[in-house]
């Protein structure tokens, strides 16, 4: 999986995940997903807002909570794929991909080894 892939199927709500990173030393990579975007500390100001037209998962206003980001193991989603419990869904364009990865650098809820493989991912 490449940063921007993104799929569903991953947790019982069904959201849109996003790869984040690259794979880091260990195989893992950076995970977020969408919710909602409504009241409350996961969706506050401080959260990157997509709109209809993002994506095409997003139909309403929807927000990335970046305190439920983490890494992840690429074995784990490549056995989740295989075994058809995570589906594909269209990749983030770069320019909202890039958009989402500078959220999660500036959001105060990102845990750090997110942010660390996020900014490798950037920055090289």
């Amino acid at each position: 999986m490449n940063p921007g892939d993104a799929f569903v199927g991953y947790d019982r709500d069904n959201h849109l995940y996003i790869v984040l990173s690259l794979p880091d030393d260990r195989g893992r990579v950076a995970l977020a997903n969408l919710t909602t975007h409504g009241p409350g500390p996961s969706c506050s100001n401080l959260c990157v807002i997509l709109r209809r037209g993002d994506h095409p998962w997003v139909r309403r206003d929807s927000c990335v909570p970046y305190g439920r980001s983490k890494l992840t193991s690429l074995h784990d989603l490549a056995e989740a794929q295989q075994e058809q419990d995570i589906e594909m869904r269209s990749s983030f364009v770069p320019e909202v991909l890039i958009r989402i990865q500078q959220g999660a650098l500036d959001s105060i809820y990102t845990r750090r080894n997110v942010k660390n493989a996020v900014r490798r991912t950037l920055h090289g």
